[in-house]
């Protein structure tokens, strides 16, 4: 049975003043229903162009940033990084399990700090923001 016809004026139970308090409130609580269900749609897609952008402008900037000096600077001529990269020096695939940000930090401005006898070469002359972005290109 459809909602509309049981809603019916000409039904005897119902007088005028009720039919019409009847399809008052059907029609208001219709309303309510369809802009529960469009604010909730846009929500959510309002939520996912946020998520996206947050990813982009945080994370993925820094990252696709490190990655471009992490082949510039030459590290991969020496470091294996996700299957990718020279050999002789330990593979940093899994460096986020084992060393720290700061660790890793203060290898790359001085390597000799960490390790006296470090073949490493220094890569002080990066600014703090290109450090950064490789230590989040490890560790994505």
């Amino acid at each position: 049975m459809d909602v509309f016809t049981s809603f019916s004026c000409s039904s005897p139970m119902l007088t005028p003043p009720l039919c019409v308090l009847g399809l008052k409130t059907l029609v208001i609580g219709y309303n309510i229903q369809y802009y529960h269900k469009n604010t909730t749609e846009v929500c959510m897609k309002l939520k996912g162009l946020f998520s996206v952008l947050f990813v982009v402008l945080f994370l993925g900037g820094c990252a696709v940033d490190g990655a471009k000096l992490f082949e510039k600077e030459g590290c991969n001529k020496c470091h294996r990084f996700k299957g990718v990269g020279g050999s002789i020096c330990p593979d940093l695939t899994d460096v986020k399990n084992r060393r720290s940000r700061e660790w890793i930090h203060q290898q790359l401005k001085d390597p000799s700090k960490n390790n006296p006898n470090s073949k490493m070469p220094s890569f002080g002359h990066l600014s703090e923001k290109e450090i950064q972005a490789i230590i989040d290109y490890l560790y994505r």
